[in-house]
């Protein structure tokens, strides 16, 4: 039974499904693109914010008003000379229009150099849950390879315990070994089916995380080929994928921008104290069909309107003295990102190295793992090994087979993490590893 974990364990695993697989990594990803509703929530979030400017700049501009009145009057008159007394009906008509285009507005000038930082924010904002999709793509896509292939192994080494149990029984019907010996296969056995079962829900969970994302069920995805490169990061230097992500990380770039929106709006509020300078004009005709007094009059009016705010109970200092600490706190979560970003560069470059090495470790255990098992059953025939020292070989070698399969995958989310965390993971990067699946 060994011979078989000896030479096809793992690409069998591969082969799970027995049939020509043909969902990839990339399209997997443009389905995500298609169907993710925090992806779809981001982008209505950055539309959403890129209509600041156009407001802040409309603010600007003049501001036209049409005003238009209709009264019925019913009147009645005393006319005192003459000792007359009458009533009268008659109807008012107003038309006006007037504009008012600002000239000093401190407020006005500031949100339009706020706008810009608003919109590099939004921006920024949107980089960062589109490299996000990316690693959840990734994650959910190997997540689904992994389950499967644990499974795959649960499955196998369920049938090799089955057969050793088999082998126990009939050894023992002839008395060739103890009946512990039965009872020890049977506990594995039972173990075993145990994790089968374990794994078909992780498998079953795996699905469901990919479906979440894509929106569509997808069975028939490619796994990754039995060989594949273990490049390591380039530079081989960790300081200066550092420097990159304090260039250009898209979460620090956005806690950045945040704190430049905040420093603007420290001289908006401030700009309460300015005074304002408007420009006035309005035109205005009003028909009055009064039977004493008919009037049909026309006007027009143009000047400068000038208002100095001298007291408002200290509203604008108070307001003020808010944006003053929440600039302060801004500059404090850019100062946090900044050390996360860096601790979390480091980590990935690290990641990536450990993650080379383990795979080679562990694909030296694999072997080793399988000369073992050989071994031990080998000296169980002889009588010098138990059924206990073969369950514990075995259930080594699974576990070797499965952390190697797991440690791969491991490896690939760690490129594409410091690709994330130095803020240049694209879509190249993706198809890097895509070409890596059979």
């Amino acid at each position: 039974m060994h011979k078989v974990l000896a030479g096809a364990v793992l690409a069998s695993a591969l082969a799970w499904s027995g049939s020509a697989l043909s969902t990839d990594l990339i399209q997997v990803h443009r389905l995500a693109l298609d169907n993710d509703p925090q992806l779809r929530a981001a982008e209505a979030q950055r539309l959403a914010q890129s209509e600041f400017r156009p407001q802040a700049r409309a603010s600007l501009l003049p501001f036209v008003t049409f005003d238009a009145s209709y009264n019925r009057i019913h009147e009645e008159v005393n006319t005192a000379n003459i000792g007359r007394v009458g009533t009268s009906d008659y109807s008012v008509t107003d038309l006006s229009l007037s504009l008012v285009q600002p000239l000093f507005r401190r407020d006005y000038f500031v949100q339009l150099k706020q706008a810009d930082s608003v919109l590099a924010l939004a921006d920024a904002q949107y980089s960062v849950a589109h490299q996000d999709l990316m690693i959840r793509a990734a994650q959910a896509y190997f997540g689904v390879l992994a389950a499967r292939d644990a499974l795959f192994l649960a499955r196998a080494e369920k049938d090799s315990v089955g057969r050793q149990l088999e082998q126990a029984r009939q050894r023992f019907d002839v008395g060739l070994i103890a009946i512990t010996d039965v009872h020890v296969a049977q506990a594995a056995y039972d173990l075993a089916t145990a994790a089968e079962i374990e794994a078909a829900n992780q498998l079953q969970s795996a699905n469901e995380a990919l479906y979440e994302l894509t929106g569509e069920h997808v069975d028939d995805i490619r796994p990754l080929q039995a060989e594949i490169p273990l490049v390591s990061p380039a530079p081989a230097d960790v300081e200066r994928w550092v420097q990159a992500a304090m260039d250009q990380n898209f979460t620090l770039l956005a806690a950045r921008f945040n704190a430049e929106i905040a420093e603007r709006n420290v001289s908006l509020q401030r700009a309460g104290h300015y005074p304002t300078l408007d420009l006035v004009a309005s035109m205005g005709k009003t028909d009055s069909r009064s039977d004493l007094a008919p009037r049909d009059s026309e006007d027009a009016v143009i000047g400068l309107q000038l208002s100095v705010p001298l007291f408002q109970g200290g509203a604008v200092r108070s307001r003020t003295r808010q944006a003053n600490y929440e600039l302060a706190q801004a500059r404090e979560q850019v100062e946090q990102q900044r050390r996360s970003t860096l601790r979390a560069t480091r980590d990935a470059y690290n990641a990536v190295i450990a993650a080379i090495n383990r795979v080679n470790a562990l694909a030296q255990a694999r072997v080793s793992a399988r000369s073992a098992l050989e071994a031990t059953e080998a000296g169980m025939e002889v009588g010098t090994q138990t059924a206990v020292d073969v369950v514990t070989t075995r259930t080594e070698l699974f576990r070797a087979e499965n952390d190697y399969a797991a440690a791969r995958y491991d490896y690939l989310l760690n490129i594409l993490r410091l690709r994330l965390a130095e803020g240049s993971l694209s879509i190249t990067d993706l198809r890097l590893i895509n070409r890596w699946l059979q």
